[in-house]
């Protein structure tokens, strides 16, 4: 084993233990998706709601070891990252060797998603972009060996991908879609051994699946956020293109404007390898996938996030394509150019909690306060359907024990309290600017509306 070998695995293990100190440092409060794990993640069950659950349960694991902390949370998500950056560097070492596939693991801080918003914010999308790599380095072994224990794996693998994020489904049946179309992979074909695959995610699925015929209205909570239509298909499909294609360029423009100018100078000496054109060529079917459930399902929302386990091979592809033609000046140039964003964001993140809408940056302590009083001493629940109240909450004051429910409206009045979050108003600070608006209704059996404001703590010292 070279020196390089160890050396970038160190490093990457560095970085995400420089992001888990900087995360500990920022607060006082959860980012939406952090609390939303701190809320479920402290029991097990099959299904939380319209996220499927392997987060949560690798959440509950790390709460077994660290407890119900912060701590946990910046773990889970500083080894989801690193492990990420390692999958990437297995699967393009065999091809580039130690130094190469640390450039392409690095390729990755051209994201968007992956440099800034999976280390500030994301959760789910994280854990499927991991999952979605590690698929593809199962595929690849499947199809190399064609052996039994491969495909039983590649399974396992895609199962967890489901259990991740549902978008997934896209990139495994991309995979066998490149498999299929490009000569070279499709002769490694074994149609019964992939029958073995489709029977491990099924088992693996299985428990979630029927939790969600059990729960159809929590698991499909969701879904108005891909903006379905009932009427005007066409318009709907036009729309759906046009987001698809926005989300797209807006996921690919800074690796496009980055390694675009390289592989244009260095075009007429590029070779496209087996593997970077099967990566290629998975990603090219997952957006025509993605296309053809938009035409069939009217929707017409796409999120940029939700490209995050289908476009991620175009930055590490580029690199794998231009890496070999390049001098070895040339080639420190590049590795030192895609370590760089990663450097920038890790300085930039502490101030993600001071800018809009700056969560993280929050004062829920007066709000907790003010619910203590207003239960009178007594233990009253506290109901609500936001689970980014629900879990800074039950962060912040464990005792108030909230109860996240999905219509506060079926809730009548009693001796409760319901905690709904309010948009800006004329009483309250603009969202973003100072904080954001909570009510507080039906309290002690009398139906009423408190506001209080949730404020940045130097927004509030200033008003």
């Amino acid at each position: 084993m070279s020196r390089a070998d160890g050396l970038w695995p160190l490093a990457i293990g560095g970085y995400c233990a420089v992001q888990v100190l900087l995360r500990l440092l920022i607060g006082p409060a959860l980012e939406l998706d952090e609390a939303e794990a701190f809320f479920h993640a402290r029991q097990l069950a099959w299904g939380y709601g319209p996220q499927p659950p392997l987060y949560f349960w690798l959440q509950w694991v790390l709460f077994q070891i660290f407890g119900e902390s912060l701590l946990a949370l910046a773990v889970l998500k500083a080894l989801l990252l690193g492990g990420t950056l390692l999958a990437v560097l297995h699967l393009a070492r065999p091809v580039l060797g130690p130094v190469g596939a640390a450039a392409t693991a690095l390729s990755l801080g051209l994201l968007p998603q992956v440099l800034w918003e999976a280390q500030r914010a994301l959760t789910h999308s994280v854990l499927v972009l991991l999952l979605a790599v590690a698929t593809t380095s199962l595929a690849l072994r499947a199809l190399r060996r064609g052996d039994w224990m491969s495909h039983l794996l590649l399974g396992l693998g895609m199962g967890l991908g489901v259990l991740s994020k549902y978008n997934f489904v896209f990139w495994p049946a991309a995979l066998l879609t490149a498999a299929v179309v490009l000569p070279e992979w499709r002769a490694r074909l074994r149609p019964t051994r992939l029958g073995l695959a489709l029977l491990a995610v099924v088992g693996v699925c299985a428990p979630h699946l029927l939790w969600i015929v059990s729960h159809p209205e929590a698991a499909g909570a969701s879904a108005h956020k891909l903006g379905l239509s009932e009427a005007g298909h066409a318009q709907a499909i036009i729309r759906g293109t046009l987001n698809l294609v926005a989300a797209g360029l807006s996921f690919l423009a800074l690796a496009v404007l980055v390694l675009g100018p390289l592989l244009w100078c260095r075009r007429d000496r590029l070779t496209i390898t087996p593997v970077v054109r099967f990566l290629l060529t998975a990603s090219f079917c997952a957006i025509g996938l993605v296309w053809l459930s938009l035409v069939v399902s009217s929707a017409s929302n796409v999120r940029d996030r939700w490209l995050l386990p289908l476009l991620w091979p175009v930055a590490p592809a580029a690199v794998m394509l231009v890496w070999q033609t390049l001098p070895a000046r040339g080639r420190e140039r590049l590795i030192g150019g895609l370590a760089a964003p990663w450097i920038v964001a890790a300085a930039l993140l502490p101030y993600a909690s001071l800018v809009d809408p700056g969560w993280r940056g929050l004062d829920w302590r007066p709000l907790a306060g003010e619910l203590r009083r207003l239960g009178g001493g007594e233990v009253r629940p506290v109901f609500t359907d936001d689970p980014f109240v629900a879990g800074n909450l039950v962060f912040l004051a464990p005792s108030l024990d909230p109860v996240l429910v999905q219509d506060l409206d079926t809730i009548g009045p009693g001796a409760v309290l319901i905690l709904r979050k309010g948009e800006a108003s004329s009483a309250a600070p603009a969202l973003g600017e100072a904080g954001m608006r909570a009510e507080v209704v039906a309290v002690r059996g009398v139906r009423r509306t408190l506001e209080l404001v949730l404020a940045h703590p130097e927004a509030a010292g200033g008003r």
